[in-house]
């Protein structure tokens, strides 16, 4: 199938009521219903658990036809908390909306907004449709009326550059029919997390105190030995040292008063 019969397609399918209008005057009911709107929801509030909470709208989620986008679950000291994106039918927004608040014990924030998108619907579809208009006269000069090399690159070169705009119109066209028939709800919601005070020390008693002073007393005592037993012969020298030295007073106290005669 070539992209003109898909992007006829793509029209048809996207086609706003507003072009459509029948011969007893209900066009403009059917325009109102079939606008082209975009909804998005934003919620924050708080939780009393947040695993048992995060079942509750995937349950929720489920059960108005939609699926989870995105979900990131974060932890800080006091608190954790979750950021969700959920995407559920138009229909069901309003719904999902409120039953989700019921998942909530505070609500902090809530923010819904609208957005009419049917003009640019109509004028992406009557630019695509002008633009498939333009590349089959061209597609028809390709095949019949181009005569010479220079003919065929000019028409290839409006095709190729044709069908670049159309694919452009076709995705954003896509893009919108998408976020019209799913609203978007952006939640995050957290838990409180009571913190705990750390214990008191210990009080030491008396007879702790005594044992502990009694060890680092020994401590001490073995840290002596270690450093005498290491520097023993230090000791044994100056030992001998000494004792000679205070020998040698002796005789020198000794022969003084001969001396002192003669």
């Amino acid at each position: 199938m070539d992209s003109s019969a898909t992007a006829g397609k793509l029209i048809a399918s996207t086609a706003p009521a507003v072009l459509q209008q029948d011969s007893s005057g209900s066009g403009t009911s059917n325009a109102v219903e079939q606008k082209k709107i975009i909804r998005n929801g934003e919620l924050r509030f708080q939780v009393s658990d947040i695993d048992s909470a995060t079942e509750k709208i995937e349950q929720l989620t489920q059960r108005f036809n939609g699926y989870i986008s995105s979900s990131n679950l974060t932890s800080s000291y006091d608190q954790v908390e979750n950021d969700m994106i959920v995407k559920v039918p138009a229909a069901n927004f309003e719904t999902a909306v409120r039953e989700i608040e019921k998942v909530s014990v505070f609500m902090n924030n809530r923010k819904i907004t609208t957005q009419d998108v049917t003009a640019e619907f109509v004028d992406l579809q009557s630019r695509l449709k002008t633009k498939l208009e333009v590349k089959e006269r061209y597609e028809d000069i390709l095949r019949n009326k181009a005569k010479t090399v220079e003919d065929v690159l000019k028409a290839e070169q409006q095709i190729g550059s044709l069908q670049e705009e159309i694919e452009a119109s076709e995705g954003r066209l896509r893009y919108l029919s998408s976020q019209v028939a799913y609203s978007t709800i952006h939640l995050s919601y957290y838990q409180q997390i009571t913190v705990k005070q750390q214990p008191l020390a210990v009080r030491h008693n008396f007879l702790l105190d005594t044992g502990n002073r009694f060890k680092d007393g020994l401590e001490i005592v073995k840290q002596f030995l270690l450093v005498v037993i290491t520097i023993w012969p230090l000791i044994i020298v100056g030992g001998v040292a000494f004792i000679l030295v205070k020998r040698r007073m002796r005789k020198k106290i000794a022969l003084a008063p001969s001396q002192q005669k003669v």
